[in-house]
């Protein structure tokens, strides 16, 4: 992919890109998540260049590939956008009798609407659950849904968002406490694989201490997860219902994030701003600087 200048950026999916797991999330949701801090670096990248970007978020937490790829993609191409990330399939990992070639020709055919409408597009592989033992029941399917992503995308000349092979991903710490969602740190390391993805040279700042939170290993964290965060979901699937029956997007319409709370370095110039990493660099607890990606 070559490095172009966008005006119009639209993102759907599921919770992953509406933002939860994003401490902000709780107060602002209009600028948490990756797809927000990749809407800034892009706003940053296309400011430089004299160019306005709008930016619209249609993602809604409990969204599967059936409703990303119908709905949320049609309200998309009404946007006219030229740039369109999708980040969808962590809904469908549970159920076990997933119809892989259904399911293969609606996502094909869904990044063909968006390639034919002119957008250039960038997908997200699925993630691998491999950071909760109880959640070893999805990591075949999460290795399908990659497969089957990354195929789609090297036939239709889409970037590819790379969370399944991501290792800040495979550590718990790096979610945030319900273990379902990115954590602060992991949140601005996808914007910024996103944005190296793009070939853009703009990276969200990020202290070290937001890379990883407190070990989440002990008895008491579990059992306040299981009450928290477990029990409710089955409930939730006993009822028939999802957490996003009466949620809808937060940035329905295209408009500017010039507001962004986020710190914005620019990677050719790294040697003047003191002390970084390159993006091959190994995250660790005391690393003193990072901007994942």
């Amino acid at each position: 992919m070559t490095h172009k200048v966008f005006r119009r950026f639209v993102a759907i999916g599921d919770s992953l890109t509406e933002g939860l797991g994003d401490e902000r999330f709780h107060w602002d949701r209009q600028h948490a998540g990756w797809a927000d801090r990749l809407a800034a670096i892009l706003h940053e990248s296309s400011a430089s260049e004299g160019v306005a970007l709008r930016y619209a978020n249609l993602a809604v937490r409990s969204r599967k590939i059936e409703q990303v790829m119908t709905t949320q993609l049609a309200q998309a191409l009404h946007l006219k956008p030229d740039l369109v990330t999708v980040m969808a399939g962590g809904n469908n990992l549970w159920n076990s009798d997933v119809d892989w070639a259904r399911l293969g020709e609606l996502y094909r055919n869904g990044i063909s609407r968006l390639r034919d409408s002119g957008a250039t597009v960038l997908v997200a592989n699925s993630i691998n659950p491999v950071h909760v033992r109880a959640f070893s029941s999805g990591r075949a399917r999460a290795a399908r849904m990659t497969e089957m992503i990354e195929a789609v995308a090297a036939e239709m000349g889409c970037g590819v968002i790379d969370l399944y092979r991501n290792e800040l991903l495979h550590d718990v710490r790096a979610w945030a406490r319900d273990r379902v969602h990115f954590g602060v740190g992991a949140h601005s390391s996808v914007a910024n694989a996103a944005a190296g993805t793009l070939k853009l040279t703009k990276r969200i700042l990020m202290p070290e201490s937001e890379v990883l939170s407190d070990a989440r290993h002990s008895t008491r964290d579990l059992a306040a997860w299981m009450a928290r965060d477990v029990t409710p979901y089955f409930v939730r699937v006993a009822r028939g219902t999802t957490a996003g029956d009466r949620v809808v997007a937060k940035r329905p319409r295209l408009s500017p994030i010039d507001n962004h709370p986020w710190s914005i370095i620019d990677t050719v110039s790294l040697p003047a701003v003191g002390t970084t990493l390159s993006e091959s660099t190994p995250v660790s607890e005391s690393t003193p600087l990072a901007f994942g990606g």
